[in-house]
């Protein structure tokens, strides 16, 4: 009977520490960001040996891979939690999300940006980031919104560049949070109406012209200011 036991007893133990180093780790991370973060700072904060890190996860990379996941994990279920009853609506919901995500504490955001665009990073998160917008599409294929013949892989990677890349512009400082939120639901809208079907079809025009209004009024602003089109959010 002991033996038995005993097994489920250190598989939970196990899956304690790892939940402890996680947690230690995103706190860490948004304190003096990433690339300052240690193995043994984070052993230190989860109250676990020097060695367990390694242990379980070998690398840091590891460690702040599941954090991603994590972030992911509570996106998904913020959204599906949402009042939006549209799959394809979520999609756009999606980008809110992170964007009011980002401007809450942009400079742990811009830090993990910067880190997870390193390859050695970039190579396992990239994965994560594709799944999230490829179940997004995925149920919007099933609402019968998107046409059965989507390539949800295809359209999930796509997305997930157009973000990915409007992201480090805003790092850069190129851009502002409202133009990346804006730019990026434009994309999105754009890409998704190829595959549309006539059930939704109002849907994505209407937002299609409405994103166009928003990103005429924001290039007359900056055109106004002599092209000067940072302002303290949206500088490096």
């Amino acid at each position: 009977m002991e033996a038995s036991t005993a097994q489920p007893r250190r598989e939970a133990g196990k899956a304690l520490r790892r939940r402890r180093i996680i947690e230690a780790a995103g706190a860490l991370a948004r304190e003096v960001g990433f690339d300052a973060v240690s193995m043994a700072q984070i052993a230190k904060r989860a109250q676990v040996s020097p060695a367990t890190p390694y242990n379980l996860f070998q690398t840091k990379h590891a460690i702040f891979r599941e954090v991603y996941s994590q972030d992911l994990a509570r996106l998904t279920q913020k959204l599906d939690s949402a009042h939006a009853a549209r799959p394809l609506e979520r999609v756009f919901l999606a980008i809110d999300f992170a964007n009011s995500h980002y401007r809450r504490n942009p400079k742990y955001y811009r830090a993990r940006a910067h880190f997870m665009s390193m390859q050695a990073v970039n190579a396992v998160t990239g994965e994560l980031g594709r799944e999230f917008w490829r179940a997004r599409v995925a149920d919007a294929i099933a609402a019968g919104e998107l046409r059965a013949e989507a390539d949800a892989n295809l359209l999930g990677g796509l997305l997930l560049r157009i973000i990915q890349g409007l992201t480090f512009e805003w790092v850069a400082g190129s851009v502002t949070l409202d133009r990346l939120g804006d730019e990026a639901a434009y994309g999105f809208a754009l890409l998704l109406h190829n595959y549309v079907t006539e059930e939704a079809e109002a849907l994505i025009v209407s937002r299609i012209k409405k994103l166009e209004r928003a990103l005429a009024r924001t290039q007359k602003k900056s055109a106004r200011r002599g092209g000067r089109g940072r302002d303290r959010e949206g500088a490096a």
